[in-house]
Order: C-alpha cells, then structure tokens, then sequence
C-alpha cells in the first residue's frame, strides 16, 4: 500500500513515486514515518510547487510587501525627525517640562490605535 498525501482541497493525489494516485478518494493526509532526506514524494511536491502557476505572483507579492514596509520606515523615521523640533516649537523651548509627558501621552497614543487595529481587523 502506497502512501499518499494530497494537495489542498483542489489539489492531486500523489503517490510516492510522483505519479497521480487516482483511488485516493479518502481525503486523509499520509507523511512518511521516517526522518533524513527528502524520498521521492518530497522531491515530487517540491518539483509540483515549483511549476505551480501560483509562484509566478509571489514576486509581485514579495515586491508589495518590501514597499509598504519601506514606505512605513521611511513615514516613521521623517515623522520621528520631526516630533521633537515640533514640540520644542509648541511649548516655546520648554522641551525639559512638557516632553517626558509627550513621550508617555505618544506611547498610550500608539498602544490605543494598535488595539483598535486589532479589534477591527
């Protein structure tokens, strides 16, 4: 008897030397009972990823998540260099009094809206 693991919910049976396994109308999940290298059906499904049209968007996922990330640091670090002279400018100079207060009324500020992001979302 041949072990069988199955692709997704839409996906092929395969056998354990690749080849389609057409009596696997089961839907369980069988893995290999043994640790070292890949055997033959690793090898298969990898091989069955790498043509998966699937991987052809991955780039384009790659490249939107590096540019919301670099937007993100880059809206951080321009605010972040802005914050202190705005303050400073607010207060008239009195950085000494009223900025430990700032720096504690921000962080409750950002735990609030990262809170409200996760309740949200």
């Amino acid at each position: 008897s041949a072990r069988r693991i199955r692709r997704g919910p839409v996906g092929r049976a395969v056998d354990l030397r690749g080849r389609p396994d057409d009596d696997a109308d089961d839907g369980l999940e069988y893995a290999p009972d043994r640790d070292g290298p890949p055997g033959p059906l690793a090898r298969s499904l990898l091989t069955l990823l790498r043509r998966s049209p699937c991987r052809r968007l991955l780039p384009l996922r790659v490249l939107l998540l590096s540019l919301h990330l670099a937007c993100t640091l880059a809206a951080f670090w321009i605010l972040d260099s802005v914050k202190e002279p705005t303050l400073a400018v607010l207060v008239g100079g009195d950085l000494g009094r009223h900025q430990p207060r700032a720096k504690v009324l921000s962080f409750v500020v950002v735990v609030a809206c990262a809170l409200c992001v996760e309740w949200t979302g």
